[in-house]
């Protein structure tokens, strides 16, 4: 295993501002042995929409050499809303980097951002001890920890800058501490939190003295005089201390009947145990269901932890995500969760509430976003509309190979592998295959055009760096069947399993089409899951026989992932066949 040293970090890179793509973290390792360094990138997507495409520009300068530049393109990043995205390291020119700088220079369909400016500097915030209680108070109501708010939020047009120091994109909640953009003004306050505080002491000390509990008209007596001149809190205290010394009196009297109980005394025990093991628990479950309609969820989730109610905690645990996202307006989200807790208060009704935005956020996201949520969103809607009818829309299909990802269109049909654009015809046979204009790749084939026969075989044409033109003929289940190049002729024969993908390969070479000059063996390992769709096919060696080199190649593996995607008109075998074609004529099967 290769040991590598950091040659240079930087966790505080210059950004654009307005720009969805923060570059969080840049850093440079060398490999120990090789003197090759490697360049690494951290970038965190803090706008509401997933991001797709990314191009960077980077620039290095190093002690002894040359500025060194990269142009960085990932077509099929899927960054999520609030979710980091680490690309593979890039292999780099420069051995003794002193500086790095890396440009945005696309997201998406925009391309314009501002230049590389030093990240502004936080403005820190200081509050009164009892605004802070405030603060906090509230932010509990919202499910927000206030805590990591330390600074004054900026606005900027169309992003801001949060209390916790992070930069925020078309949002209206912080990525990275879920703070609302709306409360941030109140929250930095001072003279409004201690107002706000006051009224929430002022009520609470009102509820204490309406008690008939000596102990609560404490309470509330000392609330009232700690609120000094606010409303009428010294007029309320003298009330309290008034209803205290009535409550005193009426003690003193219950204490000369003390003798008369002592025949009961068994009685009052079974009614304190009924009480401790039956009566206060349902009372506080009942308060907690309380808190949950309020709002006040982390409270009321403790209170079903600490009476050992689990499936109480897991039910409000998803009823408190729903309210959020319902709150946020991530309605097809909203019903997932509250789907999760439909027994639990009115899970049922909330559900109800939001259907026809559901049903439109679920329809959207299907089409451009998360289709595993949308098909989720689908199922608890239940009979509403067609619903039933889009759940039969989602496929489970290949989402990409080798880490490079796939893409389908409405039909089913592959439309892109990583960086190639696939064009198939009228019944989802693959017909061209090529990479955008302007992206070449020495030393390897690049653009294919197919042709059908009649027998369902493919003469591929193929134009790249390394080859140049090349015809092949490959059967009906996507296996190359031979090869001819300016340099000679290659045959394969192919063996496949039950599922139609090969355990073995052998390869013959000539020069002139007829005497053979060496023959290669693969042989395949492949694994399945239990819908016997494979997830991932090992090339355990390559035997090379009658080649001036002998030699063993081996340990290859393509490892394939599925994923949930919405196709109006699909066909899984469709999919599944046009995988297999094009992955064995670009040579990866």
């Amino acid at each position: 295993m290769a040991n590598f040293k950091i040659v240079f970090r930087d966790d505080e890179p210059m950004w654009q501002p307005g720009c969805p793509l923060l570059i969080e973290a840049v850093q440079i390792s060398r490999n120990i042995d090789s003197a090759q360094c490697y360049l690494q990138i951290k970038c965190k997507n803090i706008s509401d929409k997933v991001i797709r495409v990314v191009s960077l520009q980077v620039s290095i300068i190093g002690k002894d050499s040359a500025d060194e530049t990269l142009v960085l393109d990932y077509f099929d990043s899927d960054i999520q809303v609030g979710d980091a995205f680490t690309p593979r390291a890039k292999k780099i020119e420069t051995v003794e980097p002193q500086s790095v700088s890396i440009c945005v220079t696309r997201v998406d369909d925009t391309k314009n951002y501002p230049k590389l400016e030093k990240r502004m500097e936080a403005v820190p915030l200081c509050l009164s001890k009892k605004a802070l209680g405030e603060r906090n108070a509230q932010g509990i109501e919202c499910s927000v920890k206030t805590g990591g708010l330390k600074f004054r939020h900026r606005e900027f047009g169309s992003w801001w800058l949060c209390s916790c120091g992070s930069a925020n994109v078309g949002r209206t909640r912080c990525h990275s501490c879920s703070a609302p953009l709306s409360k941030l003004s109140s929250w930095e306050d001072e003279g409004k939190l201690e107002l706000a505080a006051d009224e929430r002491r002022y009520k609470m000390a009102s509820e204490a003295l309406s008690s008939e509990s000596y102990g609560s008209i404490q309470d509330a007596i000392e609330m009232f005089e700690q609120l000094g001149s606010y409303k009428d809190s010294q007029s309320k205290a003298v009330e309290a201390k008034a209803k205290a010394s009535d409550l005193s009196q009426k003690k003193g009297k219950r204490k000369k009947t003390i003798a008369i109980a002592v025949g009961v005394v068994a009685a009052l025990i079974a009614i304190v145990l009924l009480s401790v093991f039956v009566i206060i628990p349902n009372v506080r479950l009942s308060f907690a269901d309380s808190m949950m309609q309020n709002g006040q969820y982390d409270e009321a989730i403790a209170v079903y932890e600490d009476l050992g109610e689990s499936e109480k905690v897991s039910s409000a645990t998803s009823y408190k995500a729903g309210a959020l996202f319902k709150q946020d307006g991530q309605y097809a989200a909203a019903v997932c969760s509250f789907s999760r807790s439909r027994s639990f208060l009115d899970s049922e009704a909330q559900i109800e509430s939001i259907k026809q935005q559901a049903y439109d956020d679920a329809l959207a996201m299907a089409k451009t976003g998360d289709a595993a949520m949308a098909k989720t969103a689908f199922e608890a809607l239940g009979d509403y509309q067609d619903s039933k009818q889009q759940i039969g829309f989602f496929c489970t299909v290949p989402i990409s190979v080798n880490g490079t990802s796939i893409r389908y269109d409405s039909n089913g049909f592959i439309s892109a592998i990583g960086e190639y654009t696939i064009q198939c015809d009228e019944k989802g046979r693959v017909t061209t295959c090529c990479l955008p204009p302007g992206h070449r790749r020495i030393g390897s084939n690049e653009n294919y055009s197919y042709e059908y026969q009649s027998d369902g075989t493919i003469v591929e044409t193929s134009t790249g760096e390394a080859w140049g033109d090349s015809v092949s003929t490959i059967d009906e289940e996507g296996y190359r069947k031979d090869l001819t190049t300016q340099s000679g002729q290659r045959s394969y024969s192919t063996t496949v399993d039950q599922h139609g993908f090969a355990t073995r390969q052998q390869l013959s070479y000539s020069r002139d089409g007829q005497s053979d000059i060496g023959t290669v063996s693969r042989v395949y390992r492949n694994s399945y899951n239990d819908e016997g769709l494979p997830t991932s096919i090992k090339m355990d060696g390559s035997n090379y026989d009658n080649i001036s080199t002998r030699c063993v190649k081996g340990g290859s593996t393509i490892a394939i992932t599925y994923g949930t995607v919405y196709m109006p008109a699909c066909s899984t075998e469709t999919t599944m066949r046009n995988l297999k074609i094009t992955a064995a004529i670009r040579g990866e099967i």
